[in-house]
């Protein structure tokens, strides 16, 4: 049963891990972006 688990947050967060990576290119510019555009307007979304 802990092998599936582990199995599963594996595969799963792998693919998350992964997506992010892939995109963190673009989300540094984001973050970047928003950051130079004030911070604190966009703090709640």
């Amino acid at each position: 049963m802990i092998d599936y688990i582990a199995s599963w947050y594996t595969s799963t967060h792998g693919v998350i891990i992964y997506e992010i990576w892939r995109n963190l290119p673009s989300l540094l510019q984001l973050a970047q972006h928003t950051t130079l555009h004030g911070a604190y307007s966009c703090f709640c979304c």
